[in-house]
Formats: structure tokens, C-alpha cells, sequence
């Protein structure tokens, strides 16, 4: 019942445009600036509507994003940091949780030689990638409490505000 309100405001604002201006260029100009502000207002209208979960979820993501971008992490990193995240051991209810470990420790070492081999005036890189990994599992625990319906508009938040801020450097 929102959008159709939303869509019928959009509406009549084209057609008090279109009618005042008689689709001269200003009158474009009109509409279109009158669209974007419909835009920007319902953009803003439900960015205010995200739980305290998805605004920590969004400011998060975004911090991670930009961490991994000054880091610049290598695809090969990254396979290494999913790795070593998807073996968890700290999961409740698992029942081999030594064998995860030896699995999640063969995949730390092997991220750590590669850090070391690849990147050998960052002697810290090693240990920032996986200061990484908290922060990731953070991240993934709050999502659960996000509601499903809010999550691509808050995925599409966080995308436009990291493409912006690599667009500025």
C-alpha cells in the first residue's frame, strides 16, 4: 500500500511538471530533478527503517570493505580466509571438532606461507588478513537477525558506498 502511494506521488509530480513546463528542456530538467528527490526521499525513508542490527551490519561491511581494499588481498588470500572461516570450530553441536581444527590450522599455515612468500616488506599482512576473520564472523552471526526483506536494499547501501569511496581515491 506504501509503494502505490509512493508511486501515485511520483505521478502526479511528472504531471504537474510536465504540465507547467509544456516538456520544454526546463520542464525536463524539472522532472527530472522531482524523480531523483522521490528517489533520494524514499531512499531515506527506509534507511531509517533498518533495525540497529542492519545499521551495525551495514557500518561493519563497510569498514571490512575498505580494510580489505587498503590491503588489497589477493584472490588467493581471500580462498585462504574462506577457508579458514568455513572451518570453524567454534560452531556449537559439531562432533569431530579435531579434525576441523587440523583442516582449519593446514589452511592458516598454508595462507601464512603464501603472505610471507608473496609479501615480504609487509611482515604484518599475515597477521591483519586474519584480525580480518573475527570481524567477518561477527558480521555473519548479526545478518541472522536482520530481516530478510531489508537485506538487498542494505547489501545495495553498502555497495554504493564502498563504489563511491573507491571512485574518490
Amino acid at each position: 500500500m506504501e509503494v502505490m502511494k509512493r508511486l501515485i506521488y511520483l505521478f502526479l509530480l511528472i504531471g504537474f511538471s510536465f504540465s507547467l513546463f509544456r516538456f520544454s528542456e526546463d520542464g525536463m530538467e524539472v522532472m527530472k530533478r522531482l524523480i531523483y528527490l522521490f528517489l533520494l526521499i524514499g531512499f531515506s525513508f527506509s534507511l531509517f527503517r533498518f533495525s540497529e542490527d542492519g545499521m551495525e551490519v551495514m557500518e561493519r561491511l563497510i569498514y571490512l570493505f575498505r580494510k580489505f581494499n587498503q590491503l588489497k588481498v589477493s584472490n588467493e588470500e581471500y580462498a585462504c580466509m574462506k577457508a579458514i572461516n568455513f572451518l570453524n570450530q567454534d560452531i556449537r553441536g559439531l562432533t569431530n571438532v579435531s579434525q576441523l581444527e587440523q583442516l582449519n590450522k593446514r589452511y592458516w599455515y598454508v595462507c601464512q606461507d603464501y603472505t610471507e612468500f608473496r609479501y615480504t616488506h609487509q611482515p604484518k599482512r599475515f597477521p591483519e588478513l586474519m584480525m580480518c576473520l573475527p570481524e567477518i564472523r561477527y558480521i555473519a552471526g548479526k545478518m541472522v537477525n536482520v530481516p530478510l526483506e531489508q537485506l538487498p536494499l542494505l547489501f545495495k547501501a553498502v555497495l554504493h558506498s564502498c563504489k563511491s569511496s573507491i571512485t574518490k581515491e
